[in-house]
């Protein structure tokens, strides 16, 4: 049955079809190809939320940050993103609005307060005075 299927030419065979190799690792590559998908549909809030994690998960902060903005700009009540924004905010030391985004995530309803007590992302937020003020609200003793 193959044999009917041996000679055809497939799309990617044709001229300006070849295929290229992708040298890097393969959340450079996941990176590379979300960025693609986000290039052609910029809303698309899920290929975002990846990309984000991608970018702060190689310590490209300032972009995670970019993207984590325009989750919160486009699902402004979302917990989970208000929180990741926080995270964003603290890794670049800007603990004002990490505080802003902490506090809309709580209020929002964001409860993993485990996770919230050892993310290594919020480290510098955990430092600030603020931080304490912030969880008396919302953590019963």
């Amino acid at each position: 049955m193959i044999s009917k299927w041996w000679g055809r030419k497939w799309d990617w065979q044709k001229p300006g079809m070849e295929v290229r190799v992708f040298k890097g690792s393969q959340r450079e590559f996941e990176t590379a190809f979300f960025e693609g998908v986000i290039a052609r549909q910029g809303d698309y809030w899920e290929v975002l939320a990846v990309l984000a994690d991608h970018y702060t998960t190689v310590g490209r902060y300032r972009e995670g940050l970019s993207v984590d903005r325009r989750l919160a700009a486009l699902r402004p009540r979302d917990p989970v993103i208000q929180y990741n924004l926080a995270c964003s905010y603290s890794l670049i030391g800007r603990i004002e609005q990490a505080c802003k985004a902490l506090e809309r995530s709580l209020a929002l309803g964001y409860r993993d307060f485990r996770h919230l007590f050892s993310d290594a992302d919020l480290a510098a937020l955990r430092r600030d005075r603020r931080f304490k003020r912030i969880m008396n609200k919302y953590v019963k003793a």
